[in-house]
């Protein structure tokens, strides 16, 4: 299973990603801001997202939104 982030580069587990993009997340009052640092937890089977750690919560990310650094 192989999922790579908005600049083709390989998306792991304990890897941090930074949101490349401001995105509105159903359910939250506020968005998520560009720039926003994320650790992944875990990745889907499908390939569709990444699952990141958000407060005591977990989303899925898409990883066209996301690179690694």
């Amino acid at each position: 299973m192989e999922i790579n982030d908005a600049n083709g580069t390989q998306i792991n587990i304990g890897d941090t990603v930074h949101l490349i993009k401001d995105l509105n997340v159903k359910g939250m009052s506020k968005g998520l801001k560009r720039g926003t640092k994320f650790v992944v937890r875990d990745l889907t089977k499908d390939d569709e997202a990444v699952e990141v750690k958000l407060g005591k919560s977990t989303i899925g990310l898409k990883p066209e939104y996301v690179k690694v650094g």
